[in-house]
């Protein structure tokens, strides 16, 4: 890929794995002295993404995070997945707002944030944000221990073998037991101000607006699809 700056200006843009910080100040203890690879013309750019959210929506946070934008995870995919179609407003704080083919990144994700780069270089290659992107916004990827071709853990954690969309995990498995806690967590940390210190990055999935309802919900099997 070509670009008008040379390699070593290039921001470094840090995605975190499943269950990782989805706020920046633990990100920055998440990836610990890698943060130190900075210069002070290619800084170091930690992406707050949902902890528990699809690699999907994980790429529209990461965009939206560098570009100043709000999140918009697209009219067609909210109303399949049931979930608010905007997330986060960054309109006017993006960290690289004039990221594009002349001022591309270097993605790096550790776990599943490398299968979260990998979607948001395929997003950006046909142009899903509609703001003229292209592959070349991107100088580089870089995974580290990601599952690129899957893995057979989600069937450890219970995902059911035939992927019913409405039971999608076995009940009292452990993805069942943490989709019953997320939506505990949500439904109580408004109220009692636990998602000040803990945020799951949920907020689209508007779980404390579900309250009791959704609870019961996840807790008789039929998880929210996060």
């Amino acid at each position: 890929m070509e670009s008008n700056i040379s390699g070593s200006a290039l921001p470094l843009v840090l995605v975190c794995g499943f269950l990782g910080p989805s706020n920046e100040a633990w990100g920055n203890k998440y990836w610990g002295e890698a943060l130190t690879l900075g210069m002070e013309n290619s800084p170091v750019f930690v992406a707050p993404v949902s902890c528990m959210a699809s690699a999907y929506d994980r790429a529209c946070e990461v965009f939206a995070f560098l570009k100043g934008k709000r999140v918009d995870f697209g009219e067609t995919h909210a109303k399949e997945y049931g979930h608010a179609r905007y997330g986060l407003n960054y309109s006017g704080k993006g960290k690289h707002d004039q990221w594009s083919e002349a001022n591309p990144v270097h993605l790096i994700g550790h776990s599943f944030g490398g299968n979260t780069v990998r979607v948001l270089a395929y997003l950006l290659s046909v142009d899903h944000f509609k703001c003229g992107t292209n592959v070349k916004w991107i100088r580089s990827i870089t995974t580290i221990s990601s599952p690129l071709q899957g893995s057979l853990i989600t069937y450890v954690l219970g995902a059911c073998e035939d992927h019913e969309q409405e039971k999608p995990v076995h009940r009292f498995s452990p993805g069942y037991l943490l989709g019953v806690g997320a939506h505990c967590f949500e439904l109580l940390g408004g109220k009692l101000g636990l998602n000040r210190y803990v945020d799951l990055g949920l907020g689209h999935w508007n779980l404390q607006k579900q309250g009791i309802r959704g609870w019961i919900h996840a807790l008789t099997g039929g998880i929210t699809k996060f």
